[in-house]
């Protein structure tokens, strides 16, 4: 029950030309299937700042900002880790 090595390569061949044809057809189908996934009609459903330029602005306030920002950190640590003491 040998099989020959032409016949194992016969084989090999057919199953990567099955491969690549699947993947080319999937490939095709997400092509096609993207435009509906992508909400181009629904104006609701649309990020408005997609392809704007953001700009961001320094505030006055820099420093309360920073205290805030990290009394929250260190609140939020505090109740997530309560049994953890500083170093």
């Amino acid at each position: 029950m040998s099989i020959d090595k032409k016949k194992v390569k016969k084989l090999i061949g057919i199953a990567i030309a099955a491969m690549g044809a699947t993947f080319t057809g999937m490939s095709v189908l997400a092509k096609k299937k993207r435009a509906s996934s992508v909400y181009e009609n629904d104006s609701g459903e649309k990020n408005p700042f997609e392809g704007k330029k953001v700009v961001l602005v320094e505030d006055e306030n820099n420093e309360e900002v920073k205290s805030v920002g990290w009394d929250a950190i260190t609140d939020a640590c505090e109740k997530i880790y309560p049994d953890q003491k500083e170093p």
